[in-house]
Formats: structure tokens, sequence, C-alpha cells
């Protein structure tokens, strides 16, 4: 009865978790340093020198568009929280932590008559649980702009649309409705997975609200335009094709999509199945439920949305764990979704019990994530300050360790660090960063003897 109380006082619960889980993962940001490409991301791909002002940021995203990749509008964002320090992106980056996952609560519960806190509660832990490359993803400053960010910018983009569908409302602030085109571009320009998988989530929406006789608003389709516009721009970048020619696969092309295709399933098989299964378990129980048709279509939606975020990456050589975000975040809202079709009176108590005993497993899961975190922070700092009191010291060629995090929650874990020779690309930018000739590192057990 207490905990049922709890969760029927909306306001009070959904406060009361974006505050514990904000604070958990700024915790998080502030025990995660600049790892990896942060360091690359310091020097301009324009004329190799540190980036110190915004023309310098747009010169090097000009040349990154035409050398490397599309994804200038996400490599700005972080270039520039590294000309400001990571403090700075550390906040901003676990508000908007807070906000997505806000918004994936409002598009499972956007109809639901019972347990909304409950599923607010249980979207935290979703995101906990199903995302393969957490770290990666929502604290490694490079990774989070490329990741978090967008997918932010996407959810929050879609959200007019999908409320007209499911409620007939529609959006009527003149101011919000003149940054939609804006917001559209953003949302189409930010990583080639989730921003094309948000264009076929508007589309779908589109077709239904003309078949629910609804009148699509001219900004809508404007808006929907420069989604489409900022997706061509990134696909288009010159630097992909680039890059694409450098690592192309010479293995005929059934051993070349065979082997695409088994990493995009294993990517869903070894991550996310628990999550695929219920989700297919309760969207066929909603497919029995007397329900508008419509709302059927939106619980497959989710799930086609995520397939198709996750299978379009056979198109390209490499699937990181982290391109998997969207599928994970599109799939739990779907599994949501439909729970909130489900759950009435006589069913939040058992859900209550199961949020309650996923949550036994997250503060497991999250000390011992904190514990590597923190571990890792230590020892980086310390290696940090051994660079500096030997560059101090005149010595210019340095033999530092690497360092192995164990879990996913830790930013550097499934990333690169500094390696055993000094021409590998990160122990060159970070010579630079530092100040060095040369930098190389073996593993820590090595260092310490």
């Amino acid at each position: 009865m207490m905990l049922n109380n709890f969760f029927k006082n909306k306001r009070y619960t959904t406060a009361l978790v974006s505050a514990a889980f904000g604070c958990a993962i700024l915790i998080f940001n502030f025990l995660t340093p600049m790892l990896a490409d942060d360091y690359s991301y310091t020097f301009s791909w324009y004329d190799h020198n540190s980036i110190v002002t915004l023309k310098d940021a747009c010169l090097s995203m000009y040349a990154h568009y035409l050398s490397w990749g599309g994804r200038i509008i996400t490599h700005f964002i972080a270039t520039v929280f590294l000309m400001i320090g990571k403090p700075v992106f550390n906040i901003f980056n676990a508000a908007l932590y807070c906000w997505l996952a806000y918004l994936l609560y409002r598009y499972a519960a956007v109809h639901a008559e019972k347990g909304h806190s409950l599923i607010y509660l249980a979207v935290h832990l979703c995101i906990w649980f199903a995302v393969p490359a957490f770290g990666q993803d929502f604290l490694w400053l490079i990774g989070a702009c490329n990741y978090l960010w967008p997918a932010a910018f996407i959810f929050t983009f879609l959200w007019p649309y999908y409320q007209y569908v499911m409620s007939g409302r529609l959006l009527t602030n003149k101011i919000i409705i003149g940054f939609m085109p804006l917001l559209g571009l953003l949302a189409g320009w930010g990583n080639e997975n989730t921003s094309g998988a948000g264009i076929l989530f508007i589309a779908v929406l589109l077709l239904i609200a003309r078949k629910l006789g609804r009148k699509i608003p001219l900004w809508m389709l404007i808006s929907f335009g420069t989604q489409i516009l900022g997706f061509i721009f990134m696909i288009a970048a010159p630097g992909n094709y680039l890059r694409l020619e450098s690592s192309s696969e010479n293995t005929g092309l059934l051993l070349t999509y065979g082997g695409r295709l088994a990493v995009c399933n294993s990517m869903l098989y070894e991550y996310m199945l628990p999550f695929l299964l219920v989700y297919l378990f309760l969207f066929v129980l909603v497919c029995y439920q007397d329900i508008e048709f419509y709302k059927k279509w939106i619980a497959a939606l989710f799930g086609i949305t995520a397939l198709a975020n996750n299978y379009v990456m056979l198109v390209v050589t490499e699937y990181p764990e982290r391109a998997a975000l969207g599928t994970a975040l599109f799939l739990v809202t779907g599994l949501l979704y439909c729970l909130s079709l489900l759950l009435d009176e006589n069913h939040v108590k058992w859900a209550c019990g199961i949020v309650c005993s996923l949550m036994a497993v997250f503060f497991i899961q999250y000390s011992y994530g904190l514990l590597d975190i923190g571990y890792t922070y230590r020892v980086y700092n310390r290696r940090i300050d051994s660079i500096l009191q030997q560059r101090d010291a005149g010595i210019l060629d340095i033999v530092t360790y690497r360092i192995e995090p164990k879990t996913k929650f830790n930013g550097l874990y499934g990333l690169e660090d500094l390696q055993g020779y000094p021409t590998h690309w990160l122990n060159g930018n970070t010579s630079n960063y530092f100040g060095l000739h040369t930098i190389v590192a073996f593993p820590e057990e090595k260092a310490e003897e």
C-alpha cells in the first residue's frame, strides 16, 4: 500500500526520481576524464593547431566534413565543450540525460491511466540495463555529443508530431513552431542510423495522421523537410566516401554482408534480447486488446524503428556498441508504451514488484560501476600527474601504463587507450596535447613493477 501510494503521487515521484538519477549520472560524469578522441578534437582538422576560438572550431568542422565525416553539428558541440572545459559539459550532459529520459516517459505514458510514475522509474532502469555502451554514450564527451545529444534532439523534435497523432493536440506556441525547422535540421544532422530512424518514425506518423483524417500543418511539413535535408547533408559529406574507400572489404558480397548481418544480430542477441522478447510478448497482448487501431500501429512502429535503427548498419563496415543507442531507446520506449496500454489497477502491484526488484539489481550494478569509474578516475589522474611531472623535469619521451576498465558503465570501456608504440593516433594526439615528443603505454601491472 505504501509503495502504491508513493507511485500515485506523480509529481512528487517524478521529481524525486529525476533528482536521484540526475545526481547519479552527474557523479559519473565528473568522475570521467578526457578520453580517446577528446584529445584529438582539441586540435583543428584544418591546420592541426589547438582550437581556441569559435572561428577555429568552424574551420575545423569544414575540414572534417571534407576529409572525415558529416557529423559536423555534433562534433562542433563537442569542440565547443572541449574549449569551455569538461566541468561545464558534465552539468549540461547530465541535465540532457534527464531530459531524454523524461521524453521517453512521455512517449510511453502518453495515454496511461495508471502507473505513470512507475513507468518513469522503469524508463531510467531500462536505459541503464539495455544500452550496450552506457559509458561511451552518456559519459565520454565525444561519444555523448555524437549519440546522447542527437538522440535528445530527435526525440524532442518527434514529440509534437507524436502528440498530434496520439491526442489530436496541435502545437500552438508560435515561438516553438518557429524553431521547429532548426530543430528538424539538428535531428536529421545527428548520427547516421538514429537520425534515419527518426525520419522513418515521422514519415509513418504523418501517414497515420492522414489515416485518422487530421490535416497536416505546413510547419510540420517544412520541419520534416529540414530534417531530411540535414540527413542528406550529413550522408553526402565527401569525407564519408574517402573513409569508406580506405576501409573497403575484399571478402566478396556474401561473406561481407553475411558477416555484417551476424554483427547486427549479435547486437540484439547479446545486449537487448530480454527487452526484445518482453516487447514482443506485450505487443501480442496489445494486439488482442479492444483499443483503437492507431495505438496498435504505434506499438508496432516503435519496434520497427528499433529494428531499422539496428539493421541499417548493414551498409557500413563497422558497428560499434555505442551506435546501438537508438535501437535500445526505441525498443524500451515501445516496450513501456505497450505496458502502459495494458497496465490497470489489478496489474500495478505486480509491475511495482518487478520494478522494485530491478531497483535492487540497479543499486548493485551502480555500486560496481561507481567503483570501476572511481578507480579509472584515480589511476587516470595519477598517470596525468606523472606525465606532467616528467615533462616539467625535461623528460619529453614518456613511458607510462594503460588503464583497463571493467564495466560498460565506464566511459573508457571499449575505447582505445594509449598503446605501446608512439605512432598510434591516440599516442600522437596525447603527445601533442601535453607538449611531448613521444608517449607509450604498457599494461598497468608492468608499470608498477
